[in-house]
């Protein structure tokens, strides 16, 4: 399984998942602008797989995200 993980600089706020919460930071960093200063969120919402789901294929929760097969081919 992948969990979910966000990353906010305070403006803006970036859910992704992975293995863990650095897969996701370098996947997302280059979502925020050069320099910000990055927080990872502490608590994310129970049924936030719920609204992550709309706009993924069903059992995305246990598939290996695309960012991180292209890393392994």
């Amino acid at each position: 399984m992948y969990y979910l993980f966000g990353w906010s600089d305070g403006k803006k706020t970036v859910i992704s998942r992975g293995r863990n919460s650095r897969d996701v930071l370098s996947h997302v960093i280059n979502d925020f602008p050069r320099g910000a200063t990055l927080t990872e969120i502490d608590k994310l919402s129970v049924d936030l797989h719920k609204f992550y789901s709309r706009n993924h294929d069903p059992g995305w929760l246990h598939r290996m995200p695309h960012y991180l097969r292209k890393k392994a081919l």
